[in-house]
């Protein structure tokens, strides 16, 4: 039996102000809420092809229809909709449901609710972030990724053959990981995965200093390992992160991999068995141990 108060069928309401949200028409919305504003929140059955039958607040509907009009109604006052009130069956919050709603206007939905305080690291019931569940139509890579980094998350980037393996050949050769891995310059004028490019790019913390032309040993540089830099710059006798020491040739591959044969990682500064291990080169600066 429907619930009532004041003899009012809040059940009709409530799913009368889903179906308007779903068209976002925020002018009848508006009217509705200024009948019954406690219903600006609440939730009520909704039923979508993706996720079956669901109890979903107004809040929780604009999002998945991306309804930016209605959305932005619903944050404004006096209503101030809960924008990190979960689904109590899914646990899914209204940036989830952005996310994965795959409207073309999930962005700005989504950094709407960024902006009233959206929290993009609650989990839903499957222990997923909002990043983990966008989803768009074939071809919107761009969008995708637009959406990714509002929410924090590395974007995707399309197969691009024409990008070296960093894994094989010579850019996987002893020579090439001490002396141009990360040192050397990337050439490419467009945008692609530099995570899975063996050159460098401007601001990549993985950048190096050619060992032949920096002299400088694999220890660690106290300054740099704070956070704050080092004052020396490139003249600084001490390695500038993980890759500068552990690339370096007084230590690439001269220890063996705890993971041996069964490592993973797709460049690795340790020898995976006794045969991949290396001799320091002769006169390599420093001593690290």
């Amino acid at each position: 039996e429907a619930s009532e108060y004041d003899g009012v069928d809040v059940a009709a309401v409530s799913a009368r102000l889903l179906e308007l949200v779903a068209d976002d028409d925020v002018t009848a919305l508006v009217d509705l809420l200024a009948a019954h504003p406690l219903l600006a929140d609440e939730p009520a059955p909704w039923y979508s092809p993706a996720r079956g039958a669901e109890p979903m607040t107004p809040l929780m509907v604009a999002a998945a229809y991306g309804s930016v009009a209605c959305l932005d109604a619903l944050l404004s006052p006096p209503h101030l909709a809960d924008p990190n009130r979960a689904s109590a069956s899914s646990l899914s919050t209204p940036l989830h449901l952005a996310a994965a709603g795959g409207a073309p206007s999930a962005p700005t939905t989504v950094s709407r609710l960024l902006a009233a305080g959206a929290d993009p690291t609650l989990l839903d019931h499957l222990h997923r972030r909002p990043s983990d569940l966008v989803a768009l139509p074939p071809n919107s890579l761009p969008l995708k990724n637009h959406i990714l980094s509002l929410l924090g998350a590395r974007k995707e980037w399309p197969p691009d053959p024409s990008l070296p393996d960093i894994k094989n050949g010579a850019y996987a050769s002893d020579d090439f990981r001490m002396y141009s891995f990360k040192v050397r310059a990337c050439s490419r004028a467009y945008s692609h995965d530099w995570t899975e490019c063996p050159f460098v790019h401007p601001g990549e913390n993985a950048r190096r200093r050619d060992p032949r032309k920096y002299h400088y040993s694999c220890v660690p540089c106290p300054e740099f390992k704070k956070g704050a830099g080092c004052r020396r710059g490139d003249m600084c006798e001490y390695a500038h992160g993980v890759f500068e020491s552990w690339l370096h040739p007084a230590q690439y591959r001269t220890r063996l991999c705890k993971d041996g044969i069964g490592c993973a990682r797709g460049v690795a500064c340790r020898g995976r068995s006794l045969t991949c291990r290396r001799c320091a080169s002769p006169g390599a600066q420093g001593t690290c141990t």
